[in-house]
């Protein structure tokens, strides 16, 4: 029995979280340390060196950037849906389309879903809205 919250959950985090602003922050260099606590990272700055275990990853302005960028994404994820359940015929069909697109139990971790295998299902439901429209 598939657990259809953690679907949802996870294409959300995916595409609200995700592919967000987070990407850049998480693009650069980490530093590489000889001790699994990273006891020997330091950060020099002008004013001293900072223990790696001290020194905050991200500032009050990224944070600010960070959040209204999630919050932008969930806006978008959440007005899709109604769209998305249309073009899988029913909620049961969008729970199914969630699991091979590997966001279910099984698939492991779900963020490196091919962003083309998503475009394709997208365009089979803009098909299907226009098949519909016609009639």
């Amino acid at each position: 029995m598939r657990n259809k919250n953690k679907l949802i959950a996870r294409y959300i985090a995916h595409y609200a979280v995700r592919n967000s602003i987070l990407e850049n922050f998480h693009a650069g260099t980490f530093p590489s340390s000889k001790r699994k606590d990273s006891s020997d990272v330091k950060v020099v700055t002008p004013y001293g060196e900072i223990p790696w275990k001290d020194v905050s990853r991200i500032s009050d302005v990224e944070m600010r950037k960070l959040m209204l960028d999630i919050e932008k994404n969930i806006a978008r994820v959440l007005t899709k849906l109604p769209e998305m359940l249309e073009a899988a015929g029913s909620l049961e069909k969008y729970y199914e389309l969630l699991e091979q697109w590997g966001f279910g139990e099984g698939a492991g971790v779900s963020w490196d879903v091919p962003a083309a295998q998503h475009k394709k299902w997208l365009s089979i439901g803009k098909q299907i809205k226009k098949e519909k429209s016609k009639k």
